[in-house]
């Protein structure tokens, strides 16, 4: 067996045959679960330029088996029929949906004795000659779905923040195979499924067991898979339904309550008031007072996006290496004054105690005990995100431009507007700041 050059490393050719071959290593830690060291493909043709579009076709085979396999999903559990139908391209083949194939005795025959004289009679092969179809996915593989067809925006996020993204997936997969007490094929998924999950929902919010949000996020997360299968499959985007369609529950809006000026300059700012806190978090709280930022923004600063040496100091909230942001609009630029800038003087290369992919959460847990410990959560209902909402009031009392308030909130702004000129400068922004900076003197 030879190798036939570096830049196609997997490719290699039979030296007896002359027949191609995809090979691929196997990673140790996934051995196990694999059940194998390799991926060896026969490509099923003495014809390089063949061999070459039949090599494609087996690595992105493959690559998706990489995938389950890093997410703990053996191949026999996993693979799909787009998979196996990848890999029957790859020796040159077409896959038919199994009931297809049964309905021609000749072809299942001759799908039979082909394979039989297969050397490699592993399952994925075995999927790549039967398969149920297109519809030959469970309820609980539409998540594996859904990462595979969201790849190229999961991957700007951290390995936690992947996680916390698909978690709600798979607990609303989770709780509808509890209620069928079946992994259903998608395909076989009724109507009065759904409906009956619904009444099942809509017990548990009249049993106090969970919020009407609660069950609608279980509702949104399953629309949102099957259509993301549904996708993938070529439907069109105004065809592609499903029996959750309409389903929602009336929710009880909550607000944050926002801190009060009168009580963060009487108390919060009171001389040693934070004072068991440790430097970082206690700059983080000045910081949070006078920019408006969110704890997700400001503890994963890159300390390069801190220009306290600019003729006008100013932090810039963009997407980094230590976090993405919530939307585009949270891109953006403000100016440093009054607690601010102290904050940032103090701590100049930002807050690298929580700049890890959970930093922000110790630092939000940590502040909001220390609060309510010492009765800085203004009578019991204030969390340091108040901090936030009260920079918004501050810029109401201010009579601060609507869209201005937008720029230095990170929110979207309705119409045209926004998509004409170059925005506010720097200049117009730290005039907005400066009037806030009265607040607390």
């Amino acid at each position: 067996m030879r190798k036939i050059t570096k830049e196609l490393a997997n490719l290699y050719r039979n030296e007896k045959s002359g027949v191609y071959v995809f090979r691929r290593a196997i990673p140790e830690k996934y051995r196990d679960l694999a059940g194998k060291r390799e991926f060896k493909f026969s490509l099923k043709t003495t014809d390089f330029k063949t061999a070459l579009e039949n090599f494609e076709a087996a690595k992105n085979a493959v690559d998706k088996m990489m995938l389950d396999l890093s997410r703990g999903k053996s191949i026999r559990e996993s693979i799909t029929f787009d998979e196996s139908a990848t890999l029957a391209k790859a020796q040159g083949r077409e896959l038919r949906p199994l009931k297809q194939l049964l309905s021609d005795s000749a072809e299942i025959l001759a799908a039979h004795a082909q394979w039989k004289n297969t050397s490699r009679a592993t399952p994925e092969i075995f999927k790549s000659y039967f398969n149920a179809g297109t519809t030959d996915v469970r309820i609980s593989e539409l998540v594996s779905c859904y990462e595979r067809e969201q790849a190229h925006n999961l991957v700007d996020l951290n390995i936690r923040d992947q996680k916390k993204k698909v978690a709600p997936l798979k607990l609303a997969c989770k709780d509808l195979v509890d209620h069928l007490k079946e992994d259903k094929l998608l395909g076989s998924l009724t109507d009065n499924d759904a409906k009956t999950y619904e009444s099942v929902l809509k017990s548990r919010i009249a049993d106090q067991k969970i919020k009407a949000n609660t069950a609608n996020k279980r509702l949104v997360a399953l629309r949102t898979l099957i259509k993301t299968y549904l996708g993938s499959k070529g439907v069109k985007k105004n065809s592609r339904q499903t029996p959750f369609d309409e389903m929602k529950f009336k929710e009880k809006r909550t607000k944050r309550v926002a801190f009060s000026v009168g009580f963060v300059r009487d108390h919060l700012l009171k001389a040693g008031a934070l004072a068991g806190l440790n430097d970082q978090a206690s700059n983080l709280v000045f910081a949070l007072i006078d920019t408006g930022c969110g704890f997700k923004e400001l503890c994963g600063l890159d300390p390069l996006d801190i220009r306290l040496d600019a003729d006008i100091p100013h932090i810039l909230i963009r997407p980094n290496a230590n976090r993405t942001l919530k939307t585009d609009f949270r891109e953006r630029t403000i100016p440093l004054v009054g607690l601010a800038l102290t904050a940032f003087k103090n701590c100049p290369a930002g807050f690298s105690r929580y700049s890890g992919p959970t930093g922000y959460e110790s630092a939000s847990a940590t502040i909001n005990k220390f609060l309510k410990q010492n009765n800085l959560d203004e009578q019991g209902q204030c969390t340091a995100n108040g901090l936030r909402h009260l920079f918004k009031d501050r810029l109401r009392e201010h009579n601060i431009g609507s869209e201005l308030q937008d720029c230095l909130m990170g929110h979207q702004t309705p119409g045209m507007s926004p998509e004409y000129g170059k925005g506010f400068s720097l200049k117009a922004r730290l005039a907005a700041m400066n009037e806030l900076e009265t607040d607390f003197s």
